[in-house]
């Protein structure tokens, strides 16, 4: 009876192997050809060559696949099939239109010139939704530097003739986005109101005659960064650092709400003061007595350049 089991079961393994091997023969398909169909720019050898088949040789599913996806990765096409045909494969495309004329719809803030001039999609070009809309979002972005990060920017296409589409770029300008708040983080020294004095992006108010600078521009608080740290050196705070600036939408996507995160650092005054010379007979009186600096001062870095300017304009003078 156990002899019986193992031979039944070594003959249903045998069997399973037998099987598994016809059908891997069974998945080869010969390729003694290849032809193509449906291009009218690219030349079949050449889209022959991005399936990276060659005649003579047989082809597995899993290549033909493969030769699938590297026909569409190439770019040209909408589609792509390869199905056997006779002793070999056949290659159906469908090519990728061309760009006929390229449209800029509902811009009234900035001129097409303008616009035209952050895009890459232009005319006799082949389209590709990727790039229509990666230009869509640096449209968006030439909208967001002046200040309308509400802009909305949506490619379409209208198809033509010999395979060509118009593509059309319709804009939703959006309202000016005005700084609601502007506050700061980590202020011990200089209150809120203090250190927006300081910095050339202005919080959005009935008053306001900064003609432009209430509108968020990311130019401007790249800008405003260093104002902050100069205006903190100027007053003895060596270590100051802007940390974070953080920029949110409101709601209604009208406004933001730019928040600045400091270190402030502590606050250095100047120690004592001591010249030397390499000269003998230089005064260091006269030298110390054109000093501008006094001890427990506020340590500035303008101000200790002043000093050394100073110094050497004396010595100058004096030869």
């Amino acid at each position: 009876m156990f002899r019986l089991a193992s031979c039944f079961l070594r003959y249903a393994v045998l069997s399973a192997l037998l099987a598994s091997f016809g059908a891997a023969v069974a998945a080869q398909t010969p390729v003694d050809n290849i032809i193509v169909e449906g291009n009218a720019r690219l030349p079949a050898e050449s889209i022959i060559e991005f399936t990276g088949l060659t005649r003579g040789r047989s082809a597995s599913d899993s290549e033909i696949n493969q030769a699938v996806q590297s026909v569409m990765a190439s770019g040209h096409f909408e589609t792509a099939e390869i199905i056997p045909a006779g002793n070999g494969l056949k290659i159906v495309v469908v090519e990728r239109p061309t760009v006929n004329v390229v449209t800029i719809e509902g811009n009234r803030r900035l001129s097409d010139d303008v616009l035209l001039g952050v895009i890459t999609s232009e005319p006799r070009r082949v389209y590709t939704p990727a790039i229509a809309e990666a230009d869509a979002a640096a449209i968006a972005n030439a909208y967001a530097t002046a200040a309308r990060l509400a802009a909305r920017v949506t490619p379409k296409i209208i198809r033509r003739s010999d395979n060509r589409v118009d593509l059309a770029f319709e804009v939703s300008e959006g309202r000016v986005v005005e700084n609601e708040r502007i506050s700061f983080v980590g202020n011990r020294a200089y209150s809120d109101r203090r250190l927006r004095r300081a910095i050339s992006t202005k919080q959005a108010g009935l008053l306001r005659t900064f003609i432009g600078s209430d509108s968020y521009v990311p130019e401007r608080i790249a800008f405003d960064r260093q104002l902050i740290v100069d205006f903190y050196r100027s007053r003895g705070y060596v270590d100051i650092q802007v940390l974070d600036v953080s920029a949110e939408l409101s709601r209604d996507r009208a406004a933001t709400l730019v928040q600045f995160t400091n270190s402030e650092g502590q606050k250095y005054s100047v120690g004592e003061i001591t010249l030397s010379s390499e000269f003998g007979n230089a005064d260091l009186q006269e030298y110390e007595d054109a000093l501008r600096l006094r001890s427990g001062g506020t340590w500035s870095p303008t101000l200790i350049d002043e000093q050394i300017a100073r110094l050497e304009r004396l010595a100058l003078q004096q030869g």
